[in-house]
């Protein structure tokens, strides 16, 4: 079945766009539905979607909704005096058809990801700026804050240029600042504030191609800036002109991180420390599979609220560090042992002896087939192995951490806790110690992250005194997480 196709009518008034619809599912068009489009609150989430059907629609409706699958892709196009609506992201999961007074039945469906144009008289002026707005509990540098002051008095300061504004190319600045939009309400004009970042560019914005390029590379400015104050700062919508028209777009829900502390590695003005971004912007632009498994870590050290099951949080951010240490066996070509041609004689070697071994203990054949099967990852460097190597070439100390491989009575590291938690084994008491476990691995991915990033240690606050104070009481911790382990053992063995 083709995708719904929208086209409205619209009146704007307000935030409630009164409209005409006209809906087509393969060869049946539905015309003329009456429809309210509801603009979403703080330029946030989707926009909501009113229909009211006659019968007849109704039935076009529900006959075309039950032949489409569980949910259906939808197109919308709003059109009034001199503006358009635009959205191929509009989904159906479920709807309710609601009878009316009027014998007319209302659904309520939702749209993402909606383009806005208003057109207006040419001009001869190049637009070379287009504006982004960011989510409000992101944690952004300042251009400007209030300074309050118990005699009642209230200051308005501004920062230095250099820690909003930061120039990461020849072509492109990225410009962190406040924006206001004012309202008619009851009592007067009120004001909201919003974060945005203004992106200035060399090239004039002719086409959605250069706003996409735009937006990659904002994605990576962004992505570094959340690693800096460990708060995730992303872009809801943008809103840019050209000399003929006046576009906004609003974006699909971002998944929100409720997080307020930041990062430690802020430089001592408390803001991000720019000649790091920029030094890392470039590599990211790079975009091979190495700083793609750098930007899953930011993600998962940036989404975390400290919040919710501690188990998941603990194996993502284990897997997070995983990802890192396998794209560097990709990178130095070291992801095999041997050469295929040489591991392919000694496979053929170590089949013929476990077969031999099986017929001479008459043993299980099904058995023999699962060890056979097993035999490729022989030729994959441990991961103990490759944290080694990748220490060395990064100089990476962790001696102030919990270790991650530990032996015998040293049990259990931080890869066991990862083995015992992936594989569904019970922890006995595991919160005494697997919070403080998930902080520890928590300070080795970004410590790590800084280091393949090329960034000295020096210049943050992650030097071996801070670490220490950090884990002033690692060693009761690491106590109590050895007694447990014993009781596990015990425990499992019974």
């Amino acid at each position: 079945m083709d995708s719904f196709n929208w086209k409205v009518l619209t009146l704007l008034t307000g935030k409630e766009i009164f409209t005409l619809v006209s809906l087509t599912v393969d060869n049946i068009t539905i015309e003329n539905i009456k429809g309210i489009i509801t603009f979403p609150e703080n330029n946030e989430g989707p926009f909501r979607i009113e229909l009211n059907l006659i019968p007849e629609q109704k039935k076009l409706f529900s006959d075309a909704y039950e032949t489409s699958e569980s949910y259906s892709l939808v197109r919308i196009e709003a059109f009034g005096s001199n503006e358009k609506y635009i959205s191929d992201k509009l989904f159906i999961k479920k709807y309710d058809i609601v009878p009316s007074i009027h014998e007319e039945y209302r659904v309520v469906i939702f749209a993402y990801e909606v383009k806005r144009i208003i057109t207006f008289p040419s001009t001869e002026s190049n637009h070379c700026n287009i504006t982004f707005w960011l989510n409000d509990n992101a944690y952004i540098p300042e251009n400007s804050w209030l300074e309050k002051h118990y005699d009642g008095n209230v200051i308005v300061k501004a920062a230095p240029e250099e820690y909003t504004t930061l120039k990461v190319s020849d072509e492109l600045t990225f410009k962190f600042k406040r924006s206001y939009v004012y309202q008619n309400n009851e009592n007067g004009y009120s004001a909201r504030r919003y974060k945005v970042c203004e992106v200035i560019t060399k090239n004039v914005i002719t086409n959605q191609e250069i706003v996409d390029d735009i937006i990659g590379k904002l994605d990576n400015f962004l992505l570094l800036v959340s690693f800096g104050y460990g708060n995730r700062v992303t872009w809801i919508g943008y809103e840019y002109s050209d000399s003929y028209n006046y576009y906004e777009f609003y974006r699909e829900t971002i998944k929100r991180t409720h997080k307020s502390n930041r990062n430690d590695w802020i430089d001592k003005n408390g803001y991000v420390v720019n000649d790091f971004i920029i030094q890392s912007f470039n590599k990211f632009n790079e975009n091979n599979n190495y700083y793609i498994a750098i930007k899953n870590a930011i993600y998962a050290l940036c989404n975390d609220n400290d919040n919710g099951i501690i188990d998941a949080k603990y194996l993502e951010l284990f897997s997070a560090f995983e990802s890192i240490l396998l794209a560097y066996n990709k990178k130095t070509d070291s992801e095999k042992l041997l050469t295929n041609r040489k591991f392919d004689k000694l496979r053929t070697e170590m089949e013929v002896g476990l077969k031999d071994y099986f017929v001479r203990n008459k043993l299980d054949d099904n058995i023999k087939t699962k060890m056979i099967e097993k035999i490729s990852e022989l030729n994959r460097p441990s991961l103990r192995n490759t944290l080694e190597r990748f220490q060395e070439a990064f100089g990476l100390h962790l001696d102030n951490l919990w270790p991650i491989f530990a032996e015998g009575v040293n049990k259990p590291g931080l890869a066991d806790i990862r083995n015992k938690l992936i594989h569904g084994d019970y922890l006995y008491r595991k919160y005494d110690y697997l919070d403080f476990a998930k902080h520890q691995l928590r300070l080795i991915l970004t410590i790590t992250i800084i280091k393949v990033l090329g960034w000295p240690i020096e210049k943050t606050q992650y030097t071996n005194d801070h670490i220490k104070r950090l884990c002033y009481y690692f060693p009761e911790k690491l106590e109590a997480a050895r007694d447990n382990w014993k009781l596990n053992s015990k425990k499992q063995k019974k």
